[in-house]
């Protein structure tokens, strides 16, 4: 009998319902939850990117609010980031969007600009669509049965090719199985590519032979930058801007280190204090 007792004293308890809870309860609940943080970074996409500009060369010192002052003159700003490093200090450049291209074409218009004593560099910021297109390709899977001449009737009909690239090898003078074209407009590029960003890329087939074009970035390009340093770290290889290793395997495409701010690289090496430096692209 005390068995039955308790057991219907157990179904009892677990049956109920749970006890109201106050407001103030509920309350303290939610602070007591982790707090997800938010992210800094501003959004990158199209949106509003019609009226956004970026100021290179700023002084480390310069802040927000001097940033501010200088281009409230032109206009109304909707948005102003000047980028930091983790630990608060400047990284020598800014993101403005403006109100109305009014302003935009204001600030654009002006020959020269200064902030804090130091001459600045003002840019119109690209679109992301913008920032994925390049006048050059990359040609994989090359035979040597290709002449340049196959090459330049089959690309020609995209449009206007400017250069085509071999490269070769050192010793034995033998031309690696991979290329580069240039053409003198993006528009070309799109439409072999199908406007894809490597990795990715699109097959092309020229006589009986098949080959693989990719998009062909600056060396300093950031999608460049970030599929290098993927595949070095997969791989253990060495490159040092070696190309002639890594194309000449035919089964991958050599990029870099990318943040989230496609098509200006190094921020805070290249457009902060220091004069802006050109990369060249070394051959083997």
């Amino acid at each position: 009998m005390f068995c039955l007792n308790l057991r219907s004293i157990m179904t009892e308890e677990t049956s109920a319902p749970p006890a109201e809870t106050t407001p103030s309860e509920e309350q303290s609940e939610e602070e007591t939850k982790p707090k997800v943080k938010q992210s800094s970074l501003p959004d990158h996409s199209d949106e509003n990117e019609a009226t956004k500009i970026i100021v290179l060369q700023l002084s480390f010192s310069s802040t927000e609010e001097t940033v501010q002052e200088y281009f409230s003159k032109f206009g109304e700003i909707e948005k102003l980031d000047l980028k930091r490093y983790p630990d608060g200090s400047s990284r020598g450049f800014a993101f403005i969007i403006f109100k109305t291209e009014d302003t935009l074409a204001k600030v654009l218009g002006e020959q020269e600009h200064s902030i804090d004593n130091r001459k600045v560099t003002v840019e119109k910021a690209k679109t992301r669509s913008e920032k994925m297109q390049t006048n050059k390709i990359f040609i994989g899977k090359l035979p040597s049965e290709l002449t340049e001449d196959n090459l330049r009737d089959y690309f020609s009909t995209f449009g206007e090719i400017e250069e085509i690239q071999f490269v070769f090898n050192k010793q034995t003078r033998e031309r690696k199985s991979f290329c580069f074209i240039q053409f003198k407009s993006c528009d070309a590029v799109e439409k072999i590519t199908e406007s894809k960003v490597p990795p990715e890329s699109t097959r092309h087939t020229i006589e009986t032979f098949e080959i693989e074009c990719k998009k062909k970035f600056d060396d300093n390009h950031p999608i460049q930058r970030k599929i290098k340093a993927i595949e070095r770290q997969k791989k253990g290889w060495d490159y040092h801007g070696n190309y002639g290793n890594h194309y000449g395997n035919n089964n991958m495409y050599d990029y870099n280190n990318y943040g989230p701010y496609y098509g200006y690289g190094h921020y805070g090496g290249h457009y902060g204090g220091p004069p802006l430096q050109r990369h060249v692209l070394q051959w083997l």
